[in-house]
């Protein structure tokens, strides 16, 4: 069998998970190598369709595989090219690039046993009734893709009322509110783990969709600048815009980011309360 290294340096949690169906799929006719940012190799970490993770950090002889393949830039290109009329989902796209078929669009996430031993504790301190958990995701790697902290605020505060377990996830952001759980500063491996014990995740058009989706989580998707029909496309994947005449404009954004920022807490509560109540597609 082949030998094959997959080259990627830009580190984007959702990107690298939307590589794992076409690495799967190319997994089968070559052994599969990745080279990546050293703190991005956790992402890949516990996957048996890849067969050695390198560190862009090291000096590697790439002579050394028989089929190298850069997918540094070659979704964004085509984004770039294609925007705002893009057709293709990322999972297809780096699987052209690999010269693949993908019969599932799921990003891949396997937990060691230790990571769920770790998690089980973890959620018996800070959940002990059990309760149902809502994760949530307040910001993206985006600006332009950002729901007002504020309104964050507000709709968590409403969703009280339905009395589950309220777990916001962000390195840094917290505001004094003490029946909510803030997940700051764990490792991507931790998130990954809780994430895997939600019961219904809200976030943006960021890294926990995806993640979400390799646990096959009901998810809410808050979106704007982007196309939910081309990033929000999970069997259990739902989402909410404006559906402005402007949307998705993508990489042509417009300064006030209108679509995000007239998105109603109202709006954002009732597509939650909708998908809880009947799991429809919005």
């Amino acid at each position: 069998m082949k030998n094959c290294l997959v080259i990627r340096k830009f580190n984007f949690v959702g990107d690298f998970l939307m590589m794992t169906p076409a690495l799967k799929a190319l997994s089968k006719e070559m052994k599969v190598n990745l080279l990546l940012p050293e703190k991005s190799k956790a992402t890949f970490e516990n996957l048996d369709f890849i067969n050695k993770l390198y560190s862009i950090e090291e000096k590697i002889d790439q002579k050394k595989f028989d089929c190298v393949f850069d997918l540094n830039d070659y979704e964004f290109n085509y984004e770039q090219i294609y925007h705002p009329t893009i057709t293709k989902p990322k999972q297809e796209i780096f699987a052209d690039a690999l010269g693949v078929k993908i019969n599932s669009v799921n990003p891949i996430i396997k937990l060691t046993k230790e990571e769920e031993n770790w998690i089980n504790q973890y959620l018996k301190k800070k959940n002990p009734d059990a309760k149902k958990i809502i994760l949530c995701a307040v910001q993206s790697s985006n600006p332009s893709r950002d729901w007002s902290i504020k309104k964050w605020e507000e709709l968590i505060k409403r969703l009280k009322k339905l009395d589950y377990k309220i777990i916001v996830a962000d390195p840094n952001i917290n505001w004094e509110d003490q029946d909510i759980v803030f997940f700051n500063h764990h490792t991507l491996r931790e998130f990954f783990a809780l994430a895997s014990k939600a019961d219904f995740i809200i976030t943006l058009d960021s890294g926990l969709l995806h993640i979400g989706a390799a646990f096959n989580k009901l998810s809410l998707g808050i979106f704007g600048p982007t196309d939910p029909k081309i990033r929000c496309i999970y069997d259990n994947s739902h989402y909410i815009h404006k559906n402005l005449d402007c949307e998705p404009c993508w990489y042509s954004r417009c300064v006030d980011i209108s679509c995000m920022k007239l998105l109603t807490v109202d709006q954002v509560e009732s597509s939650f309360l909708q998908m809880l109540e009947n799991g429809i597609k919005s």
